[in-house]
This record gives C-alpha cells, sequence and structure tokens, in this order.
C-alpha cells in the first residue's frame, strides 16, 4: 500500500514480493501468478532480477512476484555457496543493476530470522517495521532491531532502521497507549507519530486483489497509509515540514 502511494505521488517503484505466502503479489496480480517470472526462479540460478520484473497495472510501480517455493530459499542459498558469509550477499548481487532505474525498492519480507532473511536486508538500506499493539508484536520488534544492527555490524553498514509503523490500531483500546510507552522505552525515536487504524477496507481490498487507495480511496485506512508515507519520506530527507517533496533519488 505504500509502494501504490510514492507511485501517486510520482516516485518509480519496484516491490519485490519476497514472502512465500505472495500476499502482496496476490494484491496486484490476484491468481494471475508467473511461475516462471518470479523471485524464486532468480534467486535459483542469480540471475539479475531486472528480467523478472512485472508492470503493475499502476503507473509507475512494477514488481517482482514471490512463488510458495520461496519458503526453500535457504537450503538453495546454502548449496549454491561454500559458506554463510558469501550466502548473504546473493540477494544483492541479483539486485545491483536492477534498482538503478527506480527511486524506491520495497521489499516485503516475513519476520523469520534466518539466512534468507539476513540476505535480503545484507542488500537493503533501512528497515521498516510494522507491529500490532501486543506484547509479542514489540518483543519482535526489539528482536528485529537487534537483528538489523548485527547485519549493520556483520555485513551492511549502510543498514538503518527506519522505524516502527503501529498496525490495526483500535484507538478505544487501552492498550494502544501502554503499546506506545513500550516502544518508546525500548527503541526510542523509532514509532511512527502515524499509525495504521482498523478499517474494513483493508480486507475488502485485499479480497479484490487491489491496493486500498483503488479500493476506497476516502477510507480511513488509506488516509493512514498516505498519512504514514509522507511521514516516512520526512525521515528519509525526501519532504520538508511542509508536505512537499525535497527531492528524488
Amino acid at each position: 500500500n505504500i509502494s501504490y502511494v510514492l507511485s501517486k505521488l510520482g516516485y518509480r517503484v519496484l516491490l519485490i514480493d519476497s514472502d512465500s505466502q505472495m500476499d502482496a503479489t496476490k494484491c496486484f496480480f490476484g491468481s494471475h501468478v508467473s511461475k516462471d517470472k518470479n523471485l524464486y526462479r532468480a534467486l535459483a540460478v542469480e540471475d539479475d532480477f531486472s528480467g523478472y520484473i512485472t508492470p503493475t497495472s499502476y503507473e509507475n510501480l512494477d514488481m517482482i512476484m514471490s512463488d510458495t517455493r520461496v519458503s526453500a530459499m535457504e537450503s538453495i542459498l546454502m548449496s549454491q555457496h561454500s559458506g554463510v558469509q558469501e550466502s548473504v550477499f546473493t540477494f544483492k548481487k541479483c539486485l545491483e543493476k536492477a534498482k538503478e532505474k527506480y527511486d524506491f525498492v520495497f521489499i516485503d519480507m516475513d519476520k523469520n530470522i534466518n539466512l534468507f532473511s539476513r540476505s535480503i536486508l545484507t542488500a537493503a538500506t533501512h528497515l521498516l517495521m510494522v507491529a500490532e499493539c501486543s506484547a509479542f508484536h514489540i518483543s519482535g520488534a526489539i528482536v528485529e532491531n537487534s537483528q538489523a544492527m548485527d547485519i549493520k555490524t556483520s555485513t551492511n553498514p549502510e543498514l538503518e532502521v527506519l522505524g516502527i509503523i503501529l498496525n490495526k490500531v483500535s484507538e478505544r483500546k487501552t492498550i494502544v497507549g501502554e503499546t506506545r510507552a513500550a516502544l518508546d522505552r525500548a527503541l526510542p525515536g523509532l514509532r511512527f507519530e502515524h499509525v495504521i487504524h482498523q478499517d474494513a477496507a483493508f480486507e475488502k481490498s485485499q479480497w479484490n486483489g487491489v491496493p486500498i487507495g483503488v479500493f476506497d480511496k476516502n477510507s480511513r485506512g488509506y488516509r493512514d497509509i498516505e498519512a504514514a508515507t509522507h511521514e516516512m519520506l520526512e525521515r528519509l530527507g525526501e519532504e520538508g515540514e511542509d508536505g512537499q517533496t525535497a527531492c528524488k533519488q
């Protein structure tokens, strides 16, 4: 959804779905997924991602689809190289040329801490986390942050944690305030001010196989996504306090 907002703002965006559940892929292509032109195929032969990009129906927004076989990616990476140290650079090598034509590359990944996720974060410049208002999600965010710092030290000095967006928020629950306080204590400065509230439009847009901004641009959920996107741009120095785009890179 953030990728869609950025594309509407005029940024050229590549979205890479690395999750075996394929949620992002289904959002843009429904059941029309490719068994040949996808992330699994590219990584299995360590090929340049450029040949696996598929345009979406939306201007400025392209995608590399996922595949259920991505769940086996860790063992494949291990079999391709003699050691872990070489394997973690596979994703970065495949992405290097493909990323040149885009302003943003988003990689949708699951939260499993394994060799595949380390490979993705070794190729990234920022980690944007999403958490719900629960003790388990906050604990997970703390672990994710620790993992990112470890990768920054070992394989990717450019990696920074951009922040944490609270998702599925219901302001009627007192746990929201407690979650904000817990995050600020554990990971100061990382919590986004804008949150994503619970909104049935998210589920309905998923059933319709479209971003929420296409399903209902007047929904609270889409307004939340827009606000979080602008806050992300501010944190990246891409947008001034007046909401105007400062630069593109």
